[in-house]
């Protein structure tokens, strides 16, 4: 399987690209949705609505590289991560664990 770089996420307020500052974020709450939407859309490679244990590892790699490092993660670094994404521990990561975290740490809320 070879592994291809993904998309590039710009968050946007409204009907303006770019990132915006508003409330103390990058973003208000439905550009931290759209950025949520993209992540899924990027990473869910089987297009089944979750991220797996499988299809987080990209999303991992992709972070490590965007610090220009090269990391293969463990077993137990895919855990960990997939533990942090499920915001409501059913074992999933889904679009809501997504606009959960990006609501969070986009919009400063």
């Amino acid at each position: 399987m070879s592994y291809q770089p993904t998309a590039n996420f710009t968050a946007y307020s409204g009907s303006t690209p770019g990132a915006i500052l508003t409330n103390a974020g990058l973003t208000d709450s439905e550009g931290a949705r759209n950025v949520a939407r993209k992540i899924l859309e990027t990473y869910d490679r089987d297009r089944n609505g979750h991220i797996d244990s499988i299809e987080v590892v990209p999303m991992i790699v992709d972070a490590y590289k965007s610090f220009n490092r090269v990391f293969s993660p463990s077993r137990a670094d895919i855990e960990s991560y997939i533990k942090v994404l499920d915001r409501n521990g059913d074992g999933r990561v889904t679009i809501q664990d997504l606009e959960e975290l990006c609501n969070k740490y986009l919009t400063g809320r």
